[in-house]
């Protein structure tokens, strides 16, 4: 394989879950100040002056460069603008300067505090080098950070500068190489759990659809029979229709008891014929498939209450108006159970996040917009990637490793079939929401206004 190949593989080799795991845009920033507060410190007492004799002014101008093009490079990412090579490219440009900037603080150090600040270029290289998944196949991160480390060598003021570069280079580019084949081991152990699932989801997807076949041939017999009953019902009427001609015009003796055996066969026609054609009082006879009106906050508290038994690690909080005469209540068809189907998928989702990290805090808030009510479930976890909120909800879209894909699918299915809609964002300070946007309804009596 040719190197253009093996780079074309790397770069896809990053997948949403890596991106999410790598984007930190707070640390890098308190990481930045640490360092600047740092040296600042180093330059400025009188005990580690002498000891450092560090050049402070290009020392903070290569740390601005190479965390502000790390920043950069995050926020491109956060908002969808990469593709896979653009990606590749820009973490191999961010790596250089990362490296560029802790090497070029050895040179710009005097022994003894030079072997002291050596620590930081062989941290950024196993750092970077680990999370590029640097290795034999994939030598491009080793390769951007030799360049970033022989380029901060060429400007080394003596031997001893050139020494400690040296062995910065051995430790940090081999130590770093050996964490990015272990990082690609972990990878590629994934990347079979996940083919794994996925062919479990497709045996399971083949069985539904089997037992959708099985459904369809049921229907289609009840189908033929349903035909041959409506032409055995025309043949009796044609019947009885001849017995009555044939009564009326003979005179026979017999005329009453034919005419009382067509009646009693049209009265059985008759009650056929309603049982066929008049669905709707078998509906009306089933109220707990009618619409009911709900009262939304005495479910959410029951759900809140579950979800606080299952997710004791998250602070669950519900905000809205007070379960009175004047209480929020919605019209669905499934009456509490169905809206707890919809709001148990969306309590979990909040909770688990993107399946690595999830929420610390969710927070639910239910009120009324126009006629309609909204319940709005808004956490402070990693949120929704952008790119997810392009796209409509799927069957079987997920971002967590072992999710199903259905709960939120559910939920927006099951609002929806209710004359409802279900919404996501991701607000300006972070985390997620998902509005629950539902008909509303006065209260009424029955199992649904007591939930």
């Amino acid at each position: 394989m040719g190197v253009r190949a093996r780079y074309l593989e790397w770069a896809n080799g990053f997948g949403p879950e890596w991106v999410r795991a790598v984007s930190w845009p707070q640390g890098w920033i308190a990481a930045a100040l640490v360092l600047a507060t740092l040296f600042v410190l180093m330059d400025s007492l009188e005990a580690t002056r002498g000891f450092f004799e560090l050049d402070l002014a290009p020392a903070l101008t290569l740390l601005a460069i190479g965390f502000g093009a790390l920043l950069v490079a995050d926020r491109l990412e956060a908002r969808g603008a990469f593709t896979a090579l653009e990606r590749a490219a820009a973490s191999l440009v961010v790596a250089f300067l990362i490296q560029l900037f802790t090497s070029a603080v050895v040179v710009l150090s005097a022994p003894p505090g030079a072997f002291a600040v050596a620590v930081f270029p062989i941290l950024a290289a196993w750092q970077q080098l680990g999370m590029l998944r640097a290795g034999p196949r994939y030598p491009f991160a080793t390769l951007a950070h030799g360049a970033a480390m022989a380029l901060a060598a060429a400007a080394a003021p003596d031997p001893v500068h050139l020494g400690i570069l040296a062995t910065v280079a051995l430790i940090g580019l081999g130590g770093g190489t050996l964490l990015g084949l272990i990082t690609s081991w972990g990878a590629a152990a994934d990347a079979r759990l996940d083919a794994h699932r996925a062919a479990l989801g497709a045996q399971s997807l083949a069985v539904f659809a089997a037992e959708l076949d099985d459904v369809n041939a049921t229907l289609a017999e009840v189908g033929a029979v349903d035909r041959e009953l409506r032409v055995r019902l025309a043949q009796a009427r044609l019947a009885c229709a001849g017995l009555e001609a044939a009564s009326a015009g003979g005179g026979a003796s017999g005329d009453d008891a034919v005419n009382r055996a067509v009646s009693r066969v049209r009265g059985a026609l008759s009650r056929f014929d309603d049982l066929l054609a008049a669905p709707a009082p078998l509906r009306e006879s089933k109220p707990d498939g009618a619409p009911v009106a709900v009262a939304v906050l005495p479910v959410v508290r029951a759900a809140l209450a579950d979800a606080r038994r299952r997710w004791p690690q998250v602070a669950w909080s519900c905000a809205g108006a007070d379960a009175s005469s004047d209480a929020p209540f919605v019209e669905l068809a499934g009456g509490p159970d169905g809206l707890r189907a919809m709001l148990d998928p969306l309590l979990a989702n909040a909770a688990e996040g993107d399946g690595a990290f999830g929420a610390s805090r969710v927070d639910v808030h239910v009120g009324r917009a126009g006629e309609a009510v909204e319940v709005a479930v808004c956490d402070d976890g990693p949120g929704f990637p952008a790119a997810l909120l392009k796209a409509p909800i799927a069957l079987l879209g997920t971002t967590k490793r072992r999710g199903s894909g259905l709960g939120l699918y559910t939920a927006e299915r099951l609002a929806r079939g209710s004359g409802g809609a279900l919404s996501r964002e991701r607000p300006l300070e972070g985390g997620a929401r998902v509005c629950l946007r539902l008909p509303g309804a006065p209260r009424r009596g029955g199992r649904g206004g007591t939930a």
